[in-house]
């Protein structure tokens, strides 16, 4: 049995998982079905490596604007104090 669209989004994972472990039984699984397997987790493993160095580079990007704002204040002091 085929589940329209709409029903298929509606399952919960667990009922997804389960519907294919049913179908697994009785089911001869080509090569692409292992590859796509294998695709999906390096395609997982590069998105949450992505997610790192974006939120490092968040933090790098903080840092820096601190350092701008010391920066600015550090030349604005002495320029204040040689005004008479």
């Amino acid at each position: 049995m085929a589940y329209t669209l709409k029903e298929l989004q509606e399952l919960s994972d667990d009922q997804l998982i389960s519907e294919h472990d049913a179908l697994a039984q009785s089911t001869v699984m080509g090569i692409n079905y292992y590859r796509d397997e294998l695709n999906r987790r390096g395609q997982n493993r590069q998105t949450e490596a992505m997610l790192l160095y974006t939120r490092r580079l968040l933090w790098l990007t903080v840092f820096v604007a601190i350092l701008t704002v010391v920066n600015v204040v550090a030349i604005l002091i002495p320029l204040f104090r040689e005004i008479p």
